[in-house]
């Protein structure tokens, strides 16, 4: 059992201790960016780098998530795509969330907070 199962699981089991945790959907927990951020764990365990961010590894899960904090502010805020290849829907689905404008933000946000607040 993988960190993301055993949080999955926790989460389920003490819905109260988790709020924010609680309201992840099934699609948010098996996304693809989930298994890479699961991978990139792995890997950066075994000592392999995937990335070099300020003389620090991180794993390419982590930058994507920070790149697309960017372009969904970009898209949400401003209606201006990142890139001219840049999809919405490609995007929605990597983090397993649907919704438009404000809404797709706020679910964004809610798995960029979780990551980087440490509660993985």
């Amino acid at each position: 059992m993988n960190f993301v199962e055993k949080m999955r699981w926790t989460v389920n089991a003490n819905k109260e201790a988790y709020p924010t945790l609680s309201q992840w959907t099934d699609a948010m927990w098996e996304s693809p960016f989930m298994k890479e951020l699961v991978q990139d764990q792995h890997n950066l365990e075994q000592g392999r780098r995937i990335l070099e961010l300020n003389g620090k590894p991180i794993g390419q899960a982590l930058w994507n998530l920070m790149v697309s904090k960017r372009d969904f502010s970009l898209w949400t805020k401003h209606k201006i795509k990142p890139n001219r290849d840049w999809k919405v829907n490609t995007t929605k689905k990597y983090y397993g969330i649907k919704g438009t404008g404000e809404n797709l933000m706020n679910q964004f946000m809610l798995i960029h907070d979780v990551v980087y607040s440490g509660n993985f």
